[in-house]
């Protein structure tokens, strides 16, 4: 598949999961925000100006899924994006570890963002430790979520090598046996 084709089923399902699962995982007012690792991830796949523009369709399909004012979210992946793809130019290996501190970063900057903005459109006045709490919830939430899906992964990834492994038939060590001369 292209990037194109994963960047797009990613951000739906980002989307999907977002309204329908994170609700339901969710425990007081902390839940998993299924997008901020999808914003990472499209940064990852998509260097540079492509990664922002499936990140700020990120933000826009969060806008029009919320009740709230439209636009904010898709400022909010915006900014994110364009700081994670300026980060990621300076880091050297783009690991697991790089990629779980991303989301942490990413989700807890948009989670914060996210209060904090709504909150002076509306004009009220917000708790700092109330929103710190929450969006360090959240990011640690779904910094969890991620580790636990990358070891899944890899733990699948690592049972499929080994069934291949033990199959001894191929075709190009038969090819090279009939075709070996003794002399």
């Amino acid at each position: 598949m292209t990037r194109f084709a994963v960047t797009a089923a990613l951000v739906s399902l980002a989307l999907v999961l977002q309204s329908t699962i994170a609700p339901i995982l969710g425990w007081e007012q902390v839940r998993p925000w299924f997008p901020g690792m999808v914003l990472v991830a499209s940064v990852f796949l998509n260097q540079g100006t492509a990664g922002i523009l499936w990140a700020a369709l990120l933000g826009l399909g969060i806008d029009s899924l919320s009740s709230e004012r439209v636009g904010v979210q898709l400022a909010i992946a915006t900014v994110i994006a364009s700081l994670l793809a300026a980060a990621l130019e300076e880091t050297p290996s783009r690991g697991t570890v790089i990629y779980s501190i991303f989301v942490i970063v990413s989700t807890f900057l948009w989670r914060s963002l996210n209060v904090l903005t709504q909150a002076w459109l509306v004009g009220e006045l917000v708790d700092p430790m109330r929103v710190l709490i929450l969006a360090s919830g959240d990011a640690s939430y779904t910094t969890a979520i991620v580790l636990f899906l990358t070891t899944a992964y890899r733990l699948v990834r690592r049972v499929i090598r080994r069934q291949e492994s033990r199959s001894t038939f191929s075709l190009n060590n038969q090819w090279s046996m009939l075709t070996r001369f003794e002399r």
